[in-house]
């Protein structure tokens, strides 16, 4: 056999490679899932486009706090409140201000 047990195994270790979360899939995923849940967060909440890209550049943990907020109920100006609510978000996490994500680590 040309190849022998030696190619399987590599071929084998190869492809368990590109599945693992190490390789990027796992990352693309969640990425484009945040990316989905924030266009709704923001459609749904009728947020300006400013605002969504605000959240875009966020760290996913702090984006998940931001989406759990409950609105006021008369809120006339739901992108003040939000952006509000972003700058207290990050600055108790500590999060230098005008701070971007580096979409990668979704550690903090």
């Amino acid at each position: 056999r040309a190849g022998g047990a030696s190619g399987e195994r590599a071929a084998s270790a190869a492809m368990s490679r590109s599945r693992s979360p190490a390789g990027g899939g796992d990352l693309d995923r969640r990425l484009a899932r945040l990316r989905r849940d924030i266009e709704d967060f923001a459609d749904r909440n009728k947020l300006d486009d400013k605002v969504a890209r605000i959240l875009q550049n966020m760290h996913p943990n702090d984006v998940m706090t931001v989406m759990k907020v409950n609105f006021p109920d008369a809120c006339r100006n739901p992108n003040g409140f939000i952006v509000s609510y972003i700058r207290k978000v990050e600055n108790e996490a500590g999060r230098p201000r005008d701070y971007r994500w580096d979409g990668r680590s979704w550690s903090e």
